[in-house]
């Protein structure tokens, strides 16, 4: 079984791939992650429609307006069949931060492939060191109610590393390379807490085992989907 650093590489070996091949290879690669983001955020909230997140993230990647009005099309139809608000809602949402977030990937892809991967490196290098700096240098709490695990010290070596990556790395001219670097390294934190936050109300560690120590996909993508939206806009 392989340990926490060969899951890492396993998974950036493949997201890489993704990111450089042929658009058309791109968006099934984005369709595929959506599948199963879509399965493991609605496994433990009881739902498993997978259709519902196969036509939300095609028609998303096409187009973001229609994408979200037949997201909320979709939410009306199953919340109706239970009359039930928390169906809508909990389909509403799920659908979007499994297949609509995920969508702007593939618009970043469209951008330009070197767009793309300033914000995936940008994103890896704040994982990276905000799981490293915490794990060695880690003594104030951040965060407590949604991971123990957190701290300042990590949050603070990680925000760095994302930022300083992305200004290396994206097209754009230094000072605003550095601010938006900023501004996405703070959204990849803010995507973490989100999913955490999730987890908590669930009382559930992982989204699921199938990486091992790194938990479920969603465990590992749940900064760089909540960041793509942002590094389109920004990088647009």
């Amino acid at each position: 079984m392989m340990n926490r650093e060969g899951y890492g590489l396993l998974i950036g070996a493949v997201t890489l791939l993704f990111v450089l091949a042929p658009e058309p290879v791109t968006f099934l690669g984005i369709l595929f992650l959506s599948l199963l983001l879509y399965y493991e955020v609605g496994r433990p909230l009881g739902e498993e429609e997978i259709i519902l997140a196969l036509i939300a993230s095609s028609l998303s990647c096409l187009s973001k307006p229609l994408g979200l009005t037949l997201i909320l099309f979709l939410s009306l139809l199953k919340a109706y069949r239970s009359w039930s608000l928390q169906e809508l809602f909990k389909i509403s949402f799920l659908l979007i931060y499994t297949c609509y977030l995920p969508s702007y990937l593939f618009s970043l892809k469209l951008l330009g492939t070197h767009e793309t991967l300033s914000v995936l490196l940008s994103i890896w290098a704040l994982d990276t060191f905000s799981f490293y700096v915490g794990k060695n240098f880690g003594r104030r709490p951040f965060f407590e109610r949604l991971s123990p695990n957190k701290t300042y010290e990590g949050f603070l070596g990680g925000l760095g590393a994302g930022t300083l990556v992305f200004t290396l790395v994206s097209p754009l001219p230094f000072f605003k390379a550095l601010s938006f670097g900023l501004l996405t390294s703070l959204a990849g934190v803010f995507g973490d807490l989100f999913e955490s936050f999730i987890k908590r109300q669930l009382k559930i560690k992982d989204f699921s085992r199938v990486l091992g120590e790194h938990g479920g996909i969603t465990d590992r993508f749940d900064s760089l989907i909540m960041v793509a939206p942002l590094g389109y806009f920004l990088l647009g």
